[in-house]
């Protein structure tokens, strides 16, 4: 009897293509009203395929996250959580959701959204 392998959800290589930097927010107290005061700290730099919502991916994103514009796929990182940020040249991309794909340890999707200027 042979034991059939667990379909595996491996990024290929090439759609890696953009080097992005992860950064966590560094909280060191709070102003006068309240909010969080601090810095962005960069966590890694890493490769990505950052991708525009259209179509069918903009529909099963905005289920999951309603104002998402971006899905950005990377290596799997148990480090890399909502709440963080990417920064890819210009843009800075907040992640609203992290998704482990096929729960196997292998791709993080990130469903993000787009700071505004």
């Amino acid at each position: 009897m042979t034991t059939q392998k667990p379909e595996i959800y491996r990024t290929p290589v090439g759609l890696l293509n953009k080097q992005v930097t992860v950064s966590q927010f560094a909280s060191t107290g709070a102003d006068a009203r309240g909010q969080a005061t601090g810095d962005w700290e960069d966590v890694d730099t890493v490769w990505a395929a950052v991708q525009p919502l259209t179509g069918r991916w903009a529909e099963y994103a905005r289920q999951l996250c309603e104002h998402a514009t971006y899905r950005v796929l990377i290596n799997y990182r148990a480090d890399v959580t909502s709440g963080m940020r990417l920064s890819c040249g210009q843009r800075v991309l907040y992640i609203e959701t992290a998704i482990d794909q096929g729960e196997n340890g292998h791709t993080l999707e990130l469903l993000c959204t787009e700071a505004r200027s």
